[in-house]
Order: C-alpha cells, then sequence, then structure tokens
C-alpha cells in the first residue's frame, strides 16, 4: 500500500502523480508499460479513472455479477452507501443486509 500527499495539491494532481509513477516502474521493471499477469495484459500508461459507482457498475462487487445500471432511486441511494445488493428481477432490489428496494 501507498499513502502519500503533496502540499498544494489537490485529489487529481496526486492521481496525475500515482499513474505516473506506476508507468515509470514498469518501464524500468520489464522495459514496457504494457505487463502481461495471467491471461491479463494491463497497460500503465492509460489507466482508467472511475467513480465508485461507476466501478460498481462496470467490474461489480467481490462475489457477485455486475450490476446494471440503476434505475430508481432506492437503487441509487444503496449504491451511495455502498450495501451489496442481490438483484429481485422485474426492477426490484434488495440489500444483501435485509432490507428490500422498491
Amino acid at each position: 500500500m501507498l499513502e502519500f500527499y503533496e502540499a498544494y495539491s489537490n485529489y487529481r494532481d496526486l492521481m496525475d502523480m500515482n499513474e505516473q509513477l506506476f508507468a515509470l516502474l514498469a518501464k524500468n521493471i520489464t522495459g514496457s508499460t504494457t505487463v502481461k499477469y495471467g491471461e491479463a495484459e494491463l497497460d500503465f500508461s492509460k489507466m482508467q479513472r472511475l467513480s465508485m459507482r461507476e466501478a460498481i457498475v462496470q467490474i461489480g462487487l467481490p462475489g457477485q455479477a455486475r450490476l446494471p445500471p440503476p434505475r430508481n432511486w432506492a437503487l441509487q441511494a444503496a449504491l451511495r452507501k455502498h450495501q451489496p445488493l442481490q438483484h429481485l428481477g422485474q426492477g426490484r432490489w434488495r440489500t444483501l443486509r435485509g432490507g428490500q428496494a422498491p
């Protein structure tokens, strides 16, 4: 884990610096910014920035299927709270902590 700060920088500046750091590390260690990891090929020169909601919709939660884009306020609220959800069909969802989302 790496945590760092820089005076007078915002989070976007720190993301830029982090992306440059990982690209430089990959290039210095492997000779390329593209690294093969199992079946995947990771390109450290092109990092995708996602909000938490976008990441959950595109990638999913650990151990769960990907979620379709939210269609109602209850689902959006649950995603904002990062609650694990289960799709019940016909636009109905429930949190895995017991509540029902209309």
